[in-house]
């Protein structure tokens, strides 16, 4: 399992975090019903800790 990296770094950078992001809408379009379930979770993380970075990194 990953570690987060030292508090103030970026896990990831913010190009990759838009990327995540659009392929997590990609997925959602192909095949809404299924994806749904598995997907959102991940997705609401993801879009909290890029949030949570960002306020942190100056």
């Amino acid at each position: 399992m990953n570690e987060l990296p030292p508090s103030g770094q970026r896990l990831w950078t913010e190009d990759q975090y838009i990327r995540a992001v659009e392929l997590f809408d990609k997925l959602w379009s192909q095949r809404p019903s299924e994806v749904t379930s598995r997907t959102m979770p991940c997705l609401i993380a993801l879009i909290e800790e890029f949030e949570a970075r960002r306020r942190v990194t100056p």
